[in-house]
């Protein structure tokens, strides 16, 4: 029942992505939106570069959460887990959930799963930390009502992301799921072990995250440059700040497609431009996404497949651990063969 009502919110969400984009391009100037999308075309590249570079600063997110189980991860092997997670997140609904479930399955060479698992978490407390900093950068650029709004998401986000984080580094919590469920409380000790990494505040990946989007503010700054908007700090980041708004609202929808589009025709004034060049604006955005989420698939489809999944505390199975001595073979055993 539980997967049938998720199966069903999913399909729901790309029904309203589907149903947004089409309302979008319905109301606006078909031929001011191919001009727009051939003027922004030779900035596509820019912006696929940004947006891996934004992928790295998630990568050294993902090390720092992870504490001293990162280090054992070869960077070559973040970065291109990431890359896939990254397009995973980018086709489903509730990216950060989909893109950690995601990165823990890659990561099992190197990380055990409750190490992941702990790493997510603190991620996603680390997004919200981020996105609610975002918020309160955001609102200086706009006014009125909108300022409230992005307040209040700065306010409920940031309480998300540090609850977050104080749950799942409660001793309390750790020590009755260990009584609870006595088979897993190996797994469980060795996920608040890596939870308690850091601060109660995931500093660290927060700060790699905002520089990550700070990178995204660039991109679409460019982007408005290229299809002939005025660049402006302000109308960028107010642009960002509705983005954050519909983002948290439509989360179901995957890749926010619409929503995106939505916003940035809301912000078309402050933009200083019509909103069908706004509407663009975050078009072109999404392509530059879709290209890398293209690059993620296809690395997900050619790339090596990792070992033996980390069963021990110590990472045993990782590829750099020694194997163990191979038994001696009794002698019957061999007349038996």
């Amino acid at each position: 029942m539980r997967r049938r009502l998720g199966q069903m919110a999913r399909f729901a969400g790309a029904l309203v992505g589907v149903a947004l984009t089409g309302w979008i391009a319905l109301k606006s100037d078909r031929a001011v939106l191919a001009e727009s999308a051939r003027a922004a075309l030779p900035v596509l590249p820019i912006g696929v570069l940004l947006e891996l570079v934004k992928i790295g600063c998630e990568a050294v997110a993902t090390r720092r959460a992870l504490g001293a189980a990162g280090r054992r991860i070869p960077w070559r092997a973040l970065y291109s887990t990431h890359v896939v997670s990254t397009a995973v997140g980018t086709v489903l609904p509730l990216p950060r959930p989909a893109s950690e479930a995601t990165k823990a399955s890659l990561l099992l060479p190197w990380v055990a799963l409750a190490e992941s698992t702990s790493s997510g978490a603190t991620m996603q407390a680390a997004t919200f930390v981020c996105m609610g900093t975002m918020s309160l950068v955001c609102a200086a650029a706009l006014e009125g009502t909108m300022r409230l709004a992005l307040l209040g998401n700065a306010v409920f986000l940031l309480t998300l992301g540090v609850g977050i984080r104080a749950l799942i580094r409660s001793r309390k919590i750790a020590d009755f799921l260990a009584r609870r469920f006595p088979a897993r409380a190996e797994s469980i000790e060795r996920f608040h072990a890596t939870s308690t990494t850091g601060h109660l505040v995931p500093w660290a990946p927060s700060a790699a995250l905002i520089v990550g989007v700070c990178f995204q503010i660039v991109e679409v700054t460019i982007v408005a440059w290229a299809v002939g908007v005025t660049p402006r700090v302000r109308g960028s980041l107010a642009a960002f700040g509705i983005h954050l708004l519909t983002a948290s609202a439509a989360v179901l929808v995957p890749g926010q497609l619409g929503a995106r589009e939505a916003a940035f025709s809301y912000s078309a004034e402050i933009l200083g431009t019509s909103p069908t060049r706004a509407a663009a604006i975050a078009l072109f955005w999404h392509l530059s996404q879709l290209v890398v989420s293209g690059l993620g698939f296809a690395v997900l489809a050619l790339g090596p497949r990792g070992g033996a999944p980390v069963t021990s505390a110590g990472g045993a199975t990782a590829p750099d651990a020694e194997a163990p001595d191979k038994p001696e073979r009794s002698p019957s055993v061999e007349s038996d063969r």
